[in-house]
């Protein structure tokens, strides 16, 4: 089973969708706190429920520290919070009120995003350097001339 961290507070929404997803295939917690690094170790994706203004603070750390898929769920669906959560390190967005077969079909769809560039890299050496720029296959870090270039992971 894919495991999914959910962070919902309503645990009536959250057993709502894990009881849906349950029958893709998916193994849902609820996350809580979203500092607990431990959690995301076992974790293929993670969906954060949150407001842009929170979300500018906390996306950017978590990607700092979980390399998975994150799908940021919002009850802002303009162009501006979508294109915010992007940018700030979201694989997707999907809307509150999105129906949990949309969820399931975003997650299949960035699981396959995820194992297909699983299995581009070669087997052979952990990094690969071309001048001064050094990427780390192992880790997907990327320096450049010695300093950390931070890319999103549907970038490397």
């Amino acid at each position: 089973m894919t495991k999914i961290l959910f962070n919902e507070n309503n645990t009536d929404v959250f057993n709502q969708y894990s009881a849906y997803l349950a029958r893709y295939g998916f193994e849902t917690s609820q996350l809580v706190d979203l500092q607990d690094w431990q959690q995301y170790s076992n974790a293929s994706i993670v969906i954060i429920d949150g407001e842009i203004k929170d979300l500018t603070k906390c996306l950017p750390e978590i990607r700092g520290h979980y390399q998975g898929g994150i799908v940021v769920s919002t009850k802002e669906s303009d162009d501006a919070t979508q294109i915010i959560s992007l940018e700030l390190g979201a694989d997707d967005v999907v809307a509150r009120s999105a129906k949990p077969r949309m969820v399931a079909a975003k997650l299949n769809a960035l699981l396959r995003r995820i194992k297909s560039s699983e299995t581009t890299f070669d087997s052979g050496n952990e990094t690969i350097q071309i001048g001064g720029l050094v990427v780390n296959k192992i880790s997907r870090k990327i320096e450049l001339n010695g300093l950390r270039v931070e890319l999103h992971q549907s970038r490397i």
